[in-house]
């Protein structure tokens, strides 16, 4: 069967190879950093790092900008993890693969999670250089890291989507 098989073996071993090179918790949050913002890793106080090749199951990122690299430390005294480059779909990544390092995170007990990307938009009010907060979503990927065989160790089958993206982190200032 495609997708999940032995997928909660491979996080584990992730998550020893992680903690062994002393990445450990506990985390306020994690944060990916996505196209045009591995900048934000210059203002972080990072204690340890680990290139994504010495962790077990970890994909080598193909983007030149995208360092390929998990980071510990703390950004405005908050204590985090943080992927300094990530996979794509449109790279020829799987969803599992794109979806391994959230995973991981996840196992190693993160319950916050930030991510930053480029994006287009069709609101003409929006701006090059505007940020906007995703607050929903609707998957047109035609494929879902949840494909697979069912392991209830790695959350439930079907997460659910009545609130995909915090309401509680979400600015009170934002226009829905």
């Amino acid at each position: 069967m495609p997708g999940n098989h032995g997928l909660f073996e491979r996080l584990e071993q992730a998550c020893d190879a992680i903690r062994g090179a002393g990445l450990n918790g506990p985390f306020d949050a994690a944060l990916i950093f996505g196209s045009g913002l591995g900048a934000i890793s210059g203002g972080m106080a990072v204690e340890t790092e680990i290139p994504y090749a010495d962790v077990p199951g970890m994909s080598a990122t193909t983007l030149n900008f995208h360092r390929g690299r998990f980071l510990a430390g703390t950004i405005s005294g908050k204590r985090v993890i943080a992927m300094d480059g990530r996979f794509h779909f449109y790279e020829g990544f799987s969803m599992e693969q794109v979806a391994f390092p959230v995973r991981v995170m996840g196992r190693m007990g993160v319950k916050r999670l930030l991510l930053s990307n480029i994006a287009g938009g069709l609101n003409p009010q929006f701006r090059a250089g505007d940020i906007a907060v995703m607050v929903d979503h609707i998957n047109l990927m035609g494929s879902n890291p949840l494909i697979g065989e069912n392991d209830e160790r790695l959350g439930p089958r079907y997460p659910d989507m009545m609130e995909p993206y915090s309401g509680r982190l979400v600015p009170t200032c934002i226009n829905r």
